[in-house]
C-alpha cells in the first residue's frame, strides 16, 4: 500500500513539473514571436532556457574577441540574450553609423531596471532619465549650473591645491626605488 501512494505522489509531482515546463515554454515562444514594432530580428547563435548566450561569453578572457568571432558566424548584426536582456551587437563601422544617425531615437533611452527604480528615485537623475524633456532640461541645468566657466573657475583654487598635493606626492615617493602606484591617490582627487 506505500508503494502505491509513493508512485502516485512522484507521478503528481511529475506531471506537474511538466505542465509547468510546456507552459513556460509556450510562454517563452510566443514572446519571441511577438517582434518589437513588427519588425525581424536578427540573426544570432542559439540559447540556452536561463542564461541565453552568456555560456559563449563567460568562457573566454577576451570577451572582445569572441563578440568577433561571433560576428564572422552570425554577420556584423546579431543578437544576443544576456540572461534576460536581449542585446543587438554591432559589429561594423557602416551598420554602427546608420543606426545611431537613422535610429538614434530608438536606442536613447536606457532600459528600465528595478535597481535604479530603487537607488536613483525612479530613474530621475540625468544619467538615468528617459530621453525627452526632462532629460533635455537636467542636461541643460548640469551644463549651466555645474558645468559652467563660473563654476569651474570658482573651483579653480582647489583644483589648483589638489593637483599641487598631488605632485609632492609623487615627488616624494619618486625618491625611493619603489613602483609607483597611485591611481587610489589620483582617482580620490578627480
Amino acid at each position: 500500500m506505500d508503494d502505491t501512494v509513493a508512485v502516485l505522489i512522484l507521478s503528481l509531482c511529475l506531471l506537474i513539473v511538466s505542465i509547468a515546463f510546456l507552459l513556460l515554454t509556450k510562454r517563452s515562444c510566443s514572446k519571441k514571436s511577438a517582434q518589437p514594432l513588427g519588425g525581424v530580428r536578427p540573426p544570432g547563435p542559439r540559447t540556452l532556457p536561463i542564461i541565453g548566450n552568456l555560456h559563449q561569453l563567460a568562457g573566454s578572457s577576451l570577451p572582445h574577441r569572441r563578440l568577433a568571432e561571433l560576428a564572422r558566424e552570425h554577420g556584423p548584426l546579431m543578437q544576443l540574450q544576456l540572461g534576460q536582456v536581449s542585446s543587438v551587437v554591432v559589429s561594423s563601422p557602416e551598420w554602427a553609423k546608420q543606426i545611431m544617425q537613422t535610429h538614434d531615437l530608438n536606442f536613447a533611452t536606457r532600459p528600465t531596471m528595478p535597481a535604479v527604480d530603487i537607488l536613483m528615485y525612479g530613474g530621475r537623475d540625468i544619467a538615468f532619465a528617459p530621453h525627452g524633456e526632462y532629460w533635455r532640461k537636467m542636461r541643460k541645468v548640469c551644463a549651466v549650473e555645474l558645468l559652467g566657466p563660473k563654476r569651474v573657475k570658482s573651483l579653480q583654487p582647489t583644483m589648483e591645491t589638489e593637483m599641487s598635493k598631488l605632485v609632492a606626492s609623487i615627488t616624494s615617493s619618486s625618491c625611493g626605488h619603489a613602483s609607483l602606484e597611485k591611481s587610489g591617490n589620483i582617482t580620490s582627487r578627480s
